[in-house]
């Protein structure tokens, strides 16, 4: 179905369903990094993996880059794209840093992967 034959209540299920399963899980995994729960160490990086995954389909809901026809994104939720596009402030550079290194990273294989563990690696 095309995001544009949606209407307010499939809209409404959509968010309460898939949108809030996005921050939850994002929720849980930050609480699990932040508590440094212990987590067998191939186990470790999966909650990393989550946290970013989430995290970047929540960055692409706010801040679409391509939208496909099935593609839901915040400004489905308005009237006009215009609308949300005058309410939420500009994509910050460390949101775009976080986004960018889940597409290389995470995402996909690709040679912009960091190889190894170096300092780079544990921050953005």
């Amino acid at each position: 179905m095309k995001t544009s034959e949606l209407n307010e209540e499939r809209l409404l299920a959509y968010f309460s369903e898939h949108v809030r399963y996005e921050m939850q899980h994002l929720i849980n995994a930050t609480d699990a990094i932040s508590r440094q729960l212990p987590i067998h160490n191939g186990l470790r990086y999966t909650v990393v993996e989550s946290f970013a995954v989430h995290l970047r389909n929540l960055i692409t809901f706010l801040y679409p880059y391509t939208k496909r026809d099935t593609d839901v994104s915040a400004t489905d939720f308005f009237t006009s794209s215009e609308i949300w596009d005058s309410l939420h402030p500009k994509l910050s550079d460390i949101l775009e840093r976080a986004k960018t290194r889940t597409d290389k990273e995470v995402g996909h294989l690709t040679t912009a992967r960091q190889f190894g563990t170096p300092e780079t690696k544990n921050g953005m």
